[in-house]
Order: structure tokens, then C-alpha cells, then sequence
């Protein structure tokens, strides 16, 4: 008896490629801006939840907020060295990301009220502060 042939009826859908998550046309810094201010809202939403104590959303190592204090971490690390401010020669930043790491500046004055700021907050503040003077300057030509 010969073999009958296999044929699909429907094609196979093909999932696509998931790109990097910095496509064009889109700022790096816009996105990290974007996914810093996310993770402490997420991990400022979970504290509330806790009552207002770290018992669960706290951000070391086991408890429900570390995941978002480290991703919001990394993203303020990586805005430090996307800043144009240590790159002598660089264009200045557009208006959208000044807005945009603005934002940020919002977020770690609010804490700060409570804590000190980090290290790593201490250097965002004072690049952010070379990017405004640079953007300044550029439109002021």
C-alpha cells in the first residue's frame, strides 16, 4: 500500500525575531529613563502593599522589591554612561531626553527626602546638570 503524502492545511505561523530592545528611531536614553521610573514605581507600589514597612518589598536579597530596585539601578547606571556629558564633542541631548531624564530627577528628589542620595545618583545629577549647560549653549548659537 503507498504511502499517502503529509500535507499541512494551514501554514505554520513563524514567530518573529524579537529585536534589541533599542530599535531605531528610538532614544537609548528615553528607554532608560522609561524603565527607571517603572521599577521604582513598581517597587514604591509593592512597598504601599506592605504597609509601608520592607517586610516583603524590601529590596535586598529574597524580599518581592530587589528585582525592581536592581533593574532600576542598572538602568540609572546605564544613563551615566550613555551621557554625552563625559564624551568631549558630543552632541547635546535633544529636548524629549532632557524632559525625559528630568523625570528622573523628580523621582530621586522625592526619595531623597528620606535617604541620601547614592554615588550613582550623585554622578546622574552632576552629568545631568553638563547636559542642560550644553543644551543651553547649543541653542543659544
Amino acid at each position: 500500500m503507498p504511502k499517502a503524502e503529509r500535507v499541512r492545511s494551514t501554514p505554520r505561523r513563524i514567530t518573529p525575531k524579537i529585536q534589541g530592545t533599542a530599535t531605531a528611531g528610538r532614544s537609548p536614553i528615553i528607554e532608560q529613563c522609561v524603565i527607571h521610573l517603572q521599577s521604582k514605581a513598581a517597587f514604591k507600589a509593592g512597598f504601599e502593599a506592605d504597609g509601608g514597612n520592607f517586610e516583603l518589598a524590601g529590596c535586598h536579597k529574597g524580599q518581592l522589591g530587589a528585582r525592581h530596585f536592581k533593574k532600576a539601578d542598572q538602568a540609572l547606571r546605564k544613563l551615566i554612561g550613555l551621557s554625552p556629558a563625559h564624551v568631549p564633542g558630543s552632541s547635546p541631548l535633544t529636548t524629549a531626553e532632557l524632559k525625559s531624564k528630568s523625570a528622573v530627577l523628580k523621582v530621586m528628589e522625592w526619595e531623597s527626602i528620606e535617604t541620601d542620595l547614592t554615588n550613582d545618583e550623585r554622578i546622574y545629577v552632576r552629568f545631568l546638570a553638563q547636559e542642560i549647560e550644553d543644551y543651553l549653549e547649543q541653542v543659544q548659537q
